[in-house]
């Protein structure tokens, strides 16, 4: 039927038993006020874990689930994503904050599926302050280790004070190399982006050297950004090259500066030769950078990394790093959740148009290799993003103030369709828990089959599956679960169960010896779904 909405909350349960659906109580009040550390080098000399006040709100963090690969989905040329947060202006005295805060909080991200490592920016309102070690918060940690995401924390010595503050860092390495590590082991985040975008010394490069070397060994991932080189002196040169070599085999990563644009050429093959000097190392070492946030023509940079990457072999394939990866959302204290999240999906839910000669698509999740955490059971989401104008239990409104809590994000679909015939967008008006659910709209006369999840569940490990969708609509298709034999399609207007605030409820078990690669809607007219 055209235009009608199939309104899913696919809190998608899948269970491998019958378990009740457990959902949060509410909201609490906006803004608690704690911050996640950041920390002079004089704080970080004399920090010690039983005196830091904020360790407690990190004792449940979730442990990195590995992300299985789905190359055959794209056939991406890009190895791999890394997002470096921006807290600079706006929301800087808000930004960094531990549990509630506000619907239009750039911290809360919703990219997890397109990133491979998050850089949780430093505030810049503290940097200037000489707060140079910038911790993540709970909720960055755990959204980014459920998506199977490695979170890194900041060392940022910038302009300012920075070689002053450089100077006394690099004054005692054995220390300074010791507290970083305890840090990172104490609040379960993966490593540190180096930042030093000053003039150091000779000395300064040595005692870097041996911090990042010994966090490298110690199983951290440590990022250089393309700033200070090999010989102390700042200059951003755009590539690897053999004047950050020596800080490219003592890291794990290096994040190239942005301004290659002009002569791409030239500086991807200077960073693929000498990534690829450095043995057991490859090009995918190599990020170069896109300014996401000012850059209207970013897809057109992230596609010649993805065309040039296209003529090489795997071990000469470079890969990309975004910087301001919260772009579009602004941080503004007045923006609404719907308004945000909106513009979020435009630039970043795949939707499943592939970059061409003719062709430039302008969502970041059509460039990147598809991957998925969704590799056993149970498997529970209701499109919760983590913010809202409203706060639902249960289909009912529990609060009319708008949210922010990242915490609470579920994982979220990999595709978000915006085509002629599919309309998918998260819709803040109605949910059954949380303050989001998903809408598809059929825009034609036929019935529609629409992506939503890439999944790797190997059935066979279950006895019994159970699966339960909560959906908001009167005519609305069916749930299918693709799997690498034949697909298992759950018709969601046979066995209805009534629930409050027109909702609807299926229920039952299932039976299959395949595995589940794929969550699917064929999609006559939804209006909510959880599953």
């Amino acid at each position: 039927m055209k235009n009608k909405a199939l309104q899913f909350f696919i809190g998608v349960a899948f269970f491998c038993c019958i378990v009740p659906l457990v959902y949060g109580a509410g909201i609490k009040k906006i803004n608690t006020g704690i911050k996640a550390d950041s920390l002079t080098t004089v704080q970080l000399l004399n920090w010690n874990i039983s005196k830091d006040s904020t360790v407690k709100y990190y004792k449940n963090i979730i442990p990195l689930k590995k992300a299985v690969i789905l190359s055959s989905i794209n056939r991406s040329t890009i190895p791999s994503v890394m997002g470096e947060m921006n807290y600079d202006t706006y929301d800087g005295a808000n930004c960094k904050v531990i549990g509630s805060t506000y619907p239009g909080d750039r911290s809360i991200f919703l990219g997890w599926n397109y990133l491979n490592y998050y850089i949780s920016g430093t505030n810049f309102n503290d940097n200037q302050k000489d707060h140079i070690v910038s911790v993540p918060t709970p909720g960055e940690i755990n959204i980014g280790h459920k998506n199977g995401v490695k979170v890194l924390g900041c060392v940022d010595f910038l302009w300012g004070s920075g070689s002053k503050n450089l100077n006394t860092f690099c004054e005692n390495p054995s220390l300074v190399k010791e507290k970083l590590l305890k840090l990172a082991k104490a609040f379960k985040f993966d490593g540190y982006f180096f930042n030093i975008e000053v003039d150091g010394s000779s000395k300064d490069v040595n005692a870097i050297l041996d911090i990042m070397s010994y966090l490298k060994a110690k199983g951290l991932h440590v990022s250089w950004y393309d700033a200070m080189k090999d010989n102390g002196k700042l200059d951003y040169t755009n590539s690897l090259n053999k004047r950050s070599i020596k800080l490219f085999k003592n890291s794990s990563s290096f994040f190239a500066n942005y301004w290659w644009l002009k002569t791409p050429i030239k500086h991807f093959d200077i960073s693929v030769k000498t990534a690829n000097s450095v043995k057991g190392r490859s090009a995918a070492d190599v990020y170069l950078a896109v300014q996401w946030w000012s850059n209207e023509k970013r897809f057109d940079a992230i596609k010649s990394i993805y065309y040039y990457n296209a003529g090489n072999s795997l071990k000469n394939r470079l890969s990309v790093a975004l910087y301001a990866a919260e772009f579009p959302v602004r941080g503004n204290l007045t923006d609404t959740a719907s308004y945000t999240t909106s513009e979020f999906v435009k630039m970043w839910f795949a939707n499943n148009v592939y970059p061409t000669a003719n062709q430039t698509p302008q969502r970041m999740g059509d460039y990147v290799i598809p991957k998925t955490t969704i590799t056993s059971l149970p498997f529970k989401t209701e499109f919760n993003v983590g913010k809202g104008n409203k706060y639902f239990k249960n289909g009912s409104i529990v609060s009319a103030k708008g949210w922010g809590k990242l915490s609470e994000q579920n994982i979220l679909p990999y595709y978000m369709l915006d085509n002629k015939s599919i309309a998918e967008n998260f819709d803040f008006t109605t949910a059954w828990n949380g303050g989001s659910s998903l809408k598809i709209t059929n825009k034609s006369d036929k019935n529609q089959i629409v992506p939503v999840y890439l999944t790797a569940i190997n059935t066979k490990s279950y006895k019994n599956i159970f699966v339960k969708v909560v959906y908001k609509s009167k005519n609305p298709g069916s749930l299918i679960l693709n799997t690498n034999s034949s697909p298992i399609k759950i018709d969601l207007s046979s066995k209805v169960k009534s629930l409050n605030d027109g909702y609807y409820e299926v229920s039952g078990k299932i039976n299959s010896n395949s595995k589940i690669t794929g969550i699917n809607s064929r999609c006559r007219e939804i209006e909510n779904l959880e599953c």
